[in-house]
């Protein structure tokens, strides 16, 4: 659910839905998650979206690269980078500046 209306040029909003369906598919065949959370801000200087997931029980995530995504995201002059929290959550974070948009 979004809470309100992101205004985006169309070529970043197809980028981004791609980023998205990329994460969702890795979080499907590669972890035992049954819930993903997806984010979307957009502030004057950058849009941001994080893809998360939460670890098994117990189990530490090992290290990774998400190559499709932070391509991507490299392509727009932004960089994704993993973030594995202490409440067992993986978290792809994609940070893309606004003025790569036009």
């Amino acid at each position: 659910m979004a809470a309100d209306a992101l205004s985006i040029n169309e070529r970043l909003a197809a980028e981004v839905f791609q980023m998205v369906a990329e994460g969702l598919s890795n979080i499907r065949r590669h972890t035992i998650s049954d819930r993903a959370t997806v984010e979307l801000a957009r502030n004057a200087q950058s849009l941001s979206l994080r893809i998360g997931n939460e670890a098994a029980n117990g189990h530490v995530p090992r290290s990774f690269t998400p190559r499709s995504i932070t391509e991507r995201a490299r392509a727009l002059g932004g960089d994704a980078t993993v973030e594995h929290t202490d409440d067992h959550q993986t978290i792809v974070k994609v940070m893309i500046p606004l003025e790569s948009e036009n």
